[in-house]
């Protein structure tokens, strides 16, 4: 009774106000596929989340804007987006695909690092979310879904300068330009976090932290007439170094230290002639220095990890394309060792309207791995308009993932990996509707996923080791659904997801990662304007996890303009809860912080 009482509330969800607003369908372009869709023709669920959205948000850093994804799980070691991991629909981080303008981030070491991004919150110009499985368009790793981070292009001339004091001594500064000239623009970004950490261990500083972010676009556009190619290169550099207190061996009293490098750069080259080789080349390298137990030196672990790809296709219409990646993924570890394999794709996708009410979508990707067994990845999808507002979604897809180089080859004192793990697979069935009038939209998503060869770190008692291993079959059912809606100078999201799991797995069996899915996940984000022209945005975000109590945060800023000049107030978790993101790695509790902005356009 008490689960069908959660389907019909997330019906009502998305029928309540139905007759209650009218007006026309609105329009979005989406670059989430490689086929550019506009709204009407969707045939996925895609979350937009805009820059104009992200200024509004009481958030310190890109990573935490996915908090406000309906069905996204950002477990963090440590906040201002330093450590975080990304969970969608209950996949781990290492199941979910993370891009950067369409170019993959993932890192081959370990999906703890995948969140590691060379960019700031002025770079953002949107988020878009795919919700679901994506191996048929952009590869392994995207059983719950793909993020991709797109930055702005330099259009106009902007200048940007945030300086921010919180507690616990911390101290920002971004600095973000734009200039230009002709065919030639440049786009720049700085920011520099400090903080002496939110916990000490017998007066010693153990979770403080000290980065800087350096990222810039340069695009020069050869567009003398409609055929010319632009050139857009991305480029980005991290350095960071904190206290990891914990961070990885919960409960050993471990002061680790961490410094992270990571080099970013990308080469796009594209037109909108119509059979022009649309490419991209790309390489990442993540440099990571980490010490178990950093007051005596002990448990030293050292690693390169690089990956090297290019990706390209051609748009024979706008209905159809095909493509192929190329990529090469490197490690030189003090505890993994050397590690080099590659891979080989060949994908195609096909989209058609094929009446005014139905659209279809099927994609086939073919991987063929160095190590592995080659893989294919087939996904189709089909969108039908009930009525002009509302539309009804259905689809299929493949997904698989291949160990990571930690999963495989890594041992300390609290984890074990295993050499002998097999690749992934996951499958995934999802129903949608969708809503949209002028002042309210709605989305309610239904969706099961099959996983076989499951891959988890776990254990039977708290004496042994952390050890990875195939589990087996896994099975995720779930709803997500959400809301927004416009009332004058009221703007309200509210979404809410739930999830179910099961496994082969005997009872008594711990799971670090895998099982520890949010069973409900809720979250408000509310802006409006109150007296003297302050606006306020007020967020709350609930978090049920499977077997472990739930924990309700509450975020807001509150902003004034003064011309180019703007003032703010933060406020995390303002109800100064006690929680974990990562089991038995505590988080902070109230943070108050205030800023000034100033920019220019």
């Amino acid at each position: 009774m008490k689960k069908l009482f959660v389907w019909l509330l997330a019906i009502c969800h998305l029928l309540l106000v139905n007759s209650l607003f009218a007006g026309t369908e609105a329009y979005l372009i989406l670059t989430a596929s490689r086929l550019p869709s506009k709204f009407s023709d969707l045939t996925r669920q895609v979350t937009v989340i805009t820059a104009e959205e992200i200024s509004k948000m009481p958030i310190n850093s890109v990573q935490e804007v996915l908090n406000y994804v309906s069905g996204a799980d950002l477990q963090t070691r440590s906040p201002f987006g330093l450590q975080s991991e990304l969970s969608l629909r209950g996949a781990n981080f290492e199941q979910a695909l993370i891009l950067i303008n369409g170019v993959r981030v993932d890192d081959p070491q370990t999906g703890h690092h995948d969140l590691t991004l060379p960019l700031t919150l002025k770079d953002i110009e949107r988020i878009e979310i795919l919700h679901g499985g994506g191996s048929s368009v952009y590869g392994a790793d995207a059983f719950g879904g793909v993020v991709n981070f797109i930055i702005k292009k330099p259009k106009e001339k902007n200048l940007n300068f945030d300086f921010a004091y919180r507690d616990y001594q911390t101290k920002e500064g971004l600095f973000s330009g734009t200039f230009g000239r002709e065919n030639f623009s440049q786009r720049i970004s700085v920011e520099k976090k400090v903080s002496s950490g939110w916990f000490k261990k017998e007066g010693k500083k153990v979770t403080d932290f000290d980065f800087l972010i350096f990222s810039g676009l340069s695009q020069y556009d050869l567009r003398k007439n409609f055929s010319s190619p632009r050139f857009s290169l991305v480029y980005g550099y991290t350095d960071k170094v904190f206290g990891a207190y914990d961070f990885y061996s919960p409960g050993k009293d471990a002061d680790s230290r961490e410094w992270m490098k990571t080099k970013f750069v990308s080469l796009t080259v594209e037109s909108k002639q119509q059979f022009f080789p649309q490419t991209k080349i790309y390489f990442r390298e993540n440099d990571d220095r980490f010490i178990y137990k950093y007051s005596i030196n002990y448990g030293i672990n050292e690693h390169t990890s690089q990956i090297l790809g290019i990706d390209s296709f051609l748009r024979v219409n706008s209905n159809f394309l095909f493509g192929s990646e190329i990529l090469a993924e490197s490690i030189v570890s003090t505890k993994l060792g050397k590690q080099r394999d590659s891979r080989w794709s060949l994908y195609a996708e096909y989209r058609d309207n094929y009446t005014e009410k139905l659209n279809l979508s099927a994609g086939l990707r073919m991987d063929t791995y160095s190590r592995y067994d080659q893989v294919l990845s087939p996904s189709f999808a089909l969108g039908y308009s009930l009525r002009p507002e509302m539309k009804l979604l259905l689809s299929f897809g493949k997904s698989y993932r291949v160990p990571s180089y930690t999963e495989l080859y890594y041992e300390d004192p609290a984890n074990k990996g295993n050499a002998e793990l097999k690749p992934e697979e996951a499958f995934t069935w999802e129903g949608g509707l969708n809503y949209q009038r002028r002042n309210y939209q709605s989305k309610l998503t239904l969706f099961q996923r099959e996983h076989k060869e499951a891959i988890d770190w776990g254990r039977y008692s708290s004496s042994e080791k952390w050890q990875v291993r195939n589990i087996g079959r896994l099975k995720f059912t779930g709803l997500e659904s959400e809301s927004e809606i416009y009332l004058f100078s009221l703007r309200g999201k509210f979404k809410y997801s739930y999830l179910k799991a099961t496994s082969e797995m005997p009872s008594g069996y711990q799971s670090k990662y895998t099982l520890r899915y949010p069973e409900h996940l809720f979250s408000l984000e509310t802006t409006f304007l109150t007296i003297f022209g302050l606006q306020a945005n007020l967020n709350g975000i609930y978090k049920k996890r499977y077997q472990e109590d739930g924990y309700f945060l509450l975020n807001s800023r509150v902003s004034k303009k003064f011309g180019f000049t703007t003032i703010y107030l933060d406020g995390l978790n303002l109800l100064n809860i006690k929680y974990e993101e990562i089991l038995g790695v505590p988080q902070p509790g109230r943070w108050l912080g205030i800023g000034i902005n100033w920019s220019y356009n």
